[in-house]
């Protein structure tokens, strides 16, 4: 008796206002029926954004951390194994061309492995600019930089991007991304902790993590910032100026990394003759590490020995189709709203006490949703279908956000 005495209150309530909407058959539940479905379904929310934006910054650290390995990994093999081949050829060749010539030559070739093998991995740019075709295209360092460059901008992408949506989360979250009653942050005290300083602190990630790029100046000129867009517009709320020059130094040299790829012609040099080692010494033997294959070839040597970074790289692509849609969402609209709950009148059940039909409109990160709940919905207990609402308005926003087909890099 008593919830059919409630059951009938509720009607009465649901269909007396003048702002009832209502269709045949079905009433709409009272906006304070929907502030506690709303806030039951909060929690839900902001784990999966804090889980998503955790899980990529993660991802992308790894990829980051574990860059510098590789190279060394890549680098020492050229020095041992790459210069063996190249001197035991070369001085092959000279003692067939002329006594004593490869004694001439050998601390050129020395000197090269030596001291020029490091520039070359440490910063791709600077080094292709200035060593001959054959040398570039028999250590494939343009594939090789091609992927550093292709992996290493889509980790600064994407944590660009989570920052940009953590970013403006403070302690005053209404202000900043909502309104009060609103926000997706609503009833947390300290979104900072909440979210973790690995998601908030980007903007020393980004700068740590992008390496040895050098100290050239920042002067971006109308057709670098036709490359790279509005870039600066994009960052610039987001760190301080230093931080600011670094992260567009880093796209000003992928941009003339790709100009250095478009101009490139790959040769394909025969071993020296004779000739050419005398008048070109070391240089010349350099057109060996094409004939010692693999062991000179450095986007083999990174499949074939960079693991760890390999296994990173491939978890950050999985963690990118899993977690896209946290990048998406708009750093200046996180508000998640009940628009409505219209429910099934003839749904009713008296045995449970809930109605069985019921169609839910939310609005969330400024797109609209509307989905029938799988659910009983209870006027005595309404908490229980927030988290229903809050994975169904979420997985639309997914589907409609959907990631990128994993990049199949130049490696």
């Amino acid at each position: 008796m008593w919830k059919l005495l409630c059951l009938t209150i509720l009607v009465c309530a649901v269909s007396g206002g003048p702002s009832v909407r209502r269709q045949a058959g079905y009433l709409s539940l009272p906006a304070s029926s929907l502030q506690v479905i709303r806030q039951s379904s909060l929690p839900v929310l902001q784990d999966a954004i804090k889980v998503a934006g955790q899980s990529l910054v993660s991802a992308a650290e790894q990829v980051n951390t574990t860059k510098a390995d590789c190279v060394v990994i890549v680098e020492n093999s050229i020095k041992t194994q790459c210069k063996s081949c190249v001197e035991s050829r070369c001085k092959a060749k000279a003692d067939s061309c002329a006594p004593n010539l490869w004694e001439g030559i050998a601390m050129m070739v020395e000197d090269f492995f030596t001291n020029k093998i490091p520039g070359l991995f440490n910063s791709a740019l600077d080094a292709v600019l200035d060593v001959p075709d054959a040398i570039v295209d028999a250590l494939d360092l343009n594939n090789w930089d091609n992927f550093l460059v292709g992996i290493g901008t889509d980790v600064l992408d994407t944590v660009l991007d989570v920052g940009n949506v953590f970013v403006n989360i403070g302690n005053e979250v209404g202000d900043a991304v909502g309104s009060l009653g609103t926000s997706i942050w609503d009833g947390v005290q300290d979104v900072g902790n909440f979210l973790g300083d690995a998601a908030l602190d980007v903007g020393n990630f980004l700068v740590d993590g992008l390496g040895d790029i050098g100290d050239i100046a920042v002067d971006i000129g109308d057709s670098i910032s036709g490359a790279i867009g509005d870039l600066g517009n994009l960052i610039g709320g987001l760190f301080g100026k230093k931080k600011r020059d670094v992260v567009l130094a880093y796209y000003v040299k992928r941009h003339a990394r790709r100009q250095v790829r478009r101009e490139a012609r790959s040769q394909v040099r025969s071993e020296p003759s004779c000739s050419q080692l005398q008048s070109e010494g070391g240089d010349a033997c350099m057109g060996f590490m094409s004939s010692c294959g693999n062991i000179c070839d450095s986007t083999w040597l990174q499949q074939q020995y960079c693991t760890t970074f390999n296994t990173a790289v491939t978890a950050y692509q999985a963690a990118l189709q899993s977690h896209f849609w946290v990048t998406t969402i708009p750093a200046q609209n996180q508000d998640f709203v009940i628009d409505q709950v219209m429910v099934d009148g003839s749904s009713y059940d008296f045995t449970t006490g809930g109605y069985n039909r019921a169609d839910v409109t939310v609005t969330m990160f400024g797109e609209t949703y509307t989905f029938p709940l799988a659910s009983s919905i209870s006027p005595f207990d309404l908490a229980p279908v927030g988290p229903e609402i809050a994975q169904k308005a979420l997985d639309q926003y997914k589907a409609s956000h959907l990631p990128p087909s994993t990049k199949v890099y130049a490696y």
